[in-house]
């Protein structure tokens, strides 16, 4: 979260700032919003937070069939057992069974799940969760951090007349937090980073509206995890409409551009028996050999708007133009309201619309 304060007042020149010490948090903020004259006025904000954890532990999902190696020297010979040997683990404590749950430090991440018995040897086999998909070292290399966040605001006003307004906007921001995990994990808690910028232009010139705005920046959703890593992130989006009216009638046409796309230059391989073979990321970047995912759309719109006494009518249609599916998707809806007296309102609104691709899907 990047927290942008309230636009600059024409008749104030403002400095603040606060900080915030706790045991466990410490955040700060700060903000400058200066009226250079009654059409331009400028502003720049701040925010900083750390959140520390009450201990470094990891909490562990219960789950059948977990297991802690507490002596490495138990697998010296390879990672099967026969029974004699895993119950004398058990009792020994060198193999902690943890199926209901536990807390783990992370000298004990070297998790272990403990498979089928084989029917002609008897034995077990101990499978370690730390691959070459994940490396619990890396989703927890700084177990005590809860949160550690900042985030920085620049902005540029101009209003020469109440009809007349422009905003530009830019800012970065860095996340590093600990979250729930994403798909089926052991630990409970994962973390995720991401460092960001953006510029928003934004402006209303009598009917005219126009935003065009842009992100992008490296997004880790799980760290140390393969496939959920864009070393590159484009967002982009541009809208725009015009207002008409003509007596009690106002047409509205606009048109907008949404562009997003995920990169990881980096190509990685895993072995899953038949040899080293591109690995199919979450979000889909290795299908087909490619190793970036996009998605776009274009889309114009109409909506009509009628008033008359206490009745009103809108009729809005909006088709779609998106990548994936590669096809034209159309919405539209018609809604009338009647005021019936001052406690009495109906409203009737009918209409459809799709549902479009998530970047999953491609």
């Amino acid at each position: 979260m990047n927290i942008i304060t309230e636009k600059p007042d024409a008749a104030k020149c403002v400095a603040q700032g606060s900080m915030q010490v706790g045991n466990l948090t410490t955040t700060a903020d700060f903000g400058f919003r200066k009226s250079v004259n009654s059409a331009w006025a400028l502003g720049l904000t701040g925010n900083f937070q750390v959140r520390q954890r009450r201990n470094s532990r990891l909490p562990l999902i219960p789950q059948d069939g977990f297991y802690v190696l507490n002596d490495e020297t138990l697998l010296a010979g390879g990672s099967t057992l026969t029974e004699s040997q895993y119950d004398e683990a058990i009792s020994s404590g060198k193999l902690l069974n943890v199926s209901g749950g536990a807390d783990l430090d992370v000298s004990q991440i070297a998790n272990l799940h403990k498979g089928s018995k084989d029917s002609e040897t008897g034995s077990y086999t101990l499978t370690p969760t730390i691959s070459q998909e994940v490396n619990v070292f890396d989703q927890w290399a700084e177990p005590e951090v809860a949160r550690r966040t900042a985030g920085v605001n620049g902005y540029v006003t101009f209003s020469p007349t109440p009809d007349v307004r422009i905003d530009a906007q830019g800012g970065y921001q860095y996340a590093f937090y600990a979250t729930t995990p994403i798909g089926n994990e052991d630990i409970a808690l994962r973390y995720r980073k991401s460092e960001t910028g953006y510029a928003n232009l934004s402006a209303r010139v009598f009917g005219l509206n126009f935003v065009a705005n842009y992100s992008g920046g490296p997004v880790d959703m799980a760290v140390g995890s393969q496939g959920f890593k864009m070393d590159e992130s484009r967002n982009f989006n541009v809208q725009a409409d015009y207002d008409f009216h003509a007596g009690p009638v106002s047409i509205r046409p606009g048109v907008s551009y949404q562009y997003i796309k995920f990169k990881d230059a980096r190509p990685r391989y895993f072995d899953y028996g038949d040899g080293p073979q591109e690995m199919s990321g979450y979000w889909g970047y290795y299908s087909k050999g490619k190793n970036t995912a996009d998605l776009s759309d274009v889309a114009p719109s109409l909506r009509i708007d009628f008033k008359h006494g206490g009745f009103r009518a809108i009729a809005a249609v909006r088709a779609d133009k998106t990548s994936i599916p590669d096809k034209w998707n159309t919405s539209w809806q018609l809604a009338a309201s009647y005021l019936i007296n001052d406690a009495n309102f109906v409203r009737l609104v009918y209409g459809r619309s799709f549902r479009s691709a998530a970047l999953a899907n491609t």
